[in-house]
């Protein structure tokens, strides 16, 4: 949130995230399908770096496996599924190596923060599909 210059209290936003990400455990039938269960460790993983205002580019690792997950618990892979990967590819886990140049590599790790966007975006679409889950769409 500090991107868009805006700074609450950090410990304010945890704690309603948390809060969030506990929500789905009100449905304990759900929770019975391994589907469900992917997606929810996919989210948790992903939190556990999207938040912490402190991760360095070699904790990402631990976001790309949550993006992973999630992104190979369906049976079929929709374009839009590859369309949201392709930015985790190329900002996540190569933005800040060497495979840029200095200069863009500055702009995506370190002042665009770009490398943590796709993986924002992902976690908002686990919470969505954990919401609003069916057996039939994430069922392996």
């Amino acid at each position: 949130l500090s991107v868009f210059g805006w700074e609450p209290y950090k410990i304010c936003i945890v704690l309603g995230v948390v809060l969030l990400l506990c929500v789905p455990l009100l449905f304990w039938k759900r929770f019975s399908d391994p589907g469900f269960r992917t997606v929810y460790a996919a989210s948790w993983l992903i939190w556990l770096v999207i938040f912490y205002h402190m991760a360095e580019s070699a904790t990402f690792i631990i976001a790309v496996v949550g993006v992973f997950l999630w992104y190979f618990t369906f049976p079929e892979r929709k374009a839009w599924h590859i369309a949201i990967l392709i930015p985790v590819m190329l900002f996540t886990c190569l933005g800040p190596s060497d495979n840029y140049p200095k200069a863009w590599r500055m702009l995506i790790v370190e002042t665009w923060q770009l490398k943590v966007f796709p993986c924002i975006l992902v976690w908002a679409i686990c919470l969505f599909q954990l919401m609003r889950f069916k057996k039939r769409v994430l069922s392996h």
